[in-house]
């Protein structure tokens, strides 16, 4: 495997799993894609048996594709005042060529 992308994935495990995931795909670049009004990556909640993402987060905040951010710590943060599957990452690179 070169690389891979995910599109709209859930949470499929706990910190347990994502660190052995993480650890076999220490030298193949993976990202998580997803859309800004997409409710699946948010599915199952993170207090339901400790689910979470692994791999950095590529967000679209819009349907134009120049409009991302890259959230290296996995998941979106959400914001206060702001809707379910809008926010800010904690630690993000803005890289939307022009």
């Amino acid at each position: 495997i070169k690389e891979v992308y995910t599109f709209g994935q859930p949470r499929v495990g706990n910190e347990a799993w994502v660190q052995a995931f993480q650890a076999k795909m220490v030298n193949i670049p993976y990202f998580r894609v997803t859309d800004y009004m997409d409710p699946v990556p948010h599915l199952p909640p993170s207090w339901l048996l400790g689910y979470r993402h692994a791999g950095p987060e590529v967000w679209y905040n819009a349907t134009m594709l120049k409009h991302y951010k890259i959230c290296s710590d996995g998941m979106m943060k959400l914001a206060v005042g702001s809707t379910p599957f809008g926010g800010a990452c904690s630690m993000l690179a803005i890289t939307a060529p022009t």
